[in-house]
């Protein structure tokens, strides 16, 4: 038996630096898509770029976000792969996103409680698909 379980979840608090796409699949099901900058507070270290995933509401809510908008995300990490039009296989890591709190946006926006700030959380079934 094993004793030791196991943990996929991610946290981050970063600036958007690539605007929200929206993408539409198949069966009909809202995502959007877009990169999230993160640094350390250290002088030494460089800045990171993660790919974000946000379905249906989420997507919805990261498509009223704007570049250099911060934000908190929690969700977990994925890696998927891919054969390009190459012929060569690709493997892409992104984070899908379960929860996305806007903190602070460049552009005047009219949120003025904590609980507007919350929008909305992704079920499991979300980052399995």
């Amino acid at each position: 038996m094993n004793i030791y379980k196991t943990v996929n979840s991610v946290t981050l608090l970063g600036k958007i630096a690539r605007a929200p796409e929206l993408k539409t699949i198949t069966s009909g099901r809202k995502l959007s898509v877009f990169s999230l900058q993160t640094q350390n507070d250290d002088k030494y270290s460089s800045a990171e770029f993660h790919n974000i995933v946000a379905w249906d509401e989420l997507s919805d809510l990261a498509q009223s976000c704007l570049l250099s908008d911060v934000v908190y995300i929690e969700g977990v990490i994925k890696t998927r792969n891919f054969i390009n039009k190459q012929n060569i296989k690709i493997f892409k890591t992104e984070i899908i996103a379960q929860k996305i709190i806007l903190l602070s946006s460049d552009e005047k926006k009219s949120i003025t409680t904590e609980e507007e700030k919350v929008f909305f959380s992704a079920s499991k079934k979300d980052f399995y698909s």
